[in-house]
């Protein structure tokens, strides 16, 4: 009788039914925002993207605990967390998607600071943190957790401006992740 194979899916699977129930509590109009990122958590099996799976049940935590008000997403920021590997493969990123993602990480970082939420500046910081890695599976998290981070500020009413901008934002650093996600399965 050998050991569990692949002991962070408990984790995952505590994160994604939890996050799965939390959707029926919020409301219609905001609930497939945070539905994007647990569908991009799917990529949990195989074993190469679980820092971004990881960054995925992170985000879409993050987005029902702004959505939601509420301390029960919490538990699966924590499940995100234990879901992070301890041993994994590195992959470099090439030195244009390290300027890119810098630009990014300085977006998110300045963006997140003047909010006045305080749950959206640690959040953001560390993204911005985790964008300025070297490693394709940090950054990706760091990419999904900045796409959350604008996508948080128009749905909980923090900004002035047109929420289409920062929506388009959250959209780039989104499509900009799956390219991030289609290295790391290589």
């Amino acid at each position: 009788m050998g050991g569990m194979k692949r002991p962070e899916l408990i984790p995952f699977a505590i994160g994604f039914i939890l996050l799965t129930y939390l959707m029926s509590w919020l409301p219609p109009k905001t609930a497939p925002y945070p539905a994007v990122y647990l569908l991009l958590s799917l990529s949990v099996f195989r074993r190469k993207a679980l820092l971004y799976s990881s960054g995925a049940i992170l985000s879409s935590s993050f987005l029902s605990w702004i959505l939601l008000d509420s301390y029960i997403p919490l538990i699966g920021m924590a499940a995100a967390f234990l879901m992070l590997p301890v041993r994994r493969e590195m992959q470099s990123l090439k030195l244009w998607e390290r300027g890119l993602n810098a630009l990014f990480a300085l977006m998110v970082a300045y963006v997140s600071l003047v909010s006045p939420e305080v749950g959206i500046r640690v959040f953001g910081v560390l993204a911005a943190l985790l964008l300025l890695s070297g490693e394709r599976g940090t950054a990706s998290m760091g990419l999904l957790m900045g796409s959350a981070v604008f996508m948080a500020i128009p749905l909980a009413n923090l900004s002035d401006m047109n929420p289409v901008i920062f929506l388009a934002f959250s959209a780039v650093l989104l499509v900009y992740s799956l390219h991030h996600l289609q290295k790391l399965l290589r």
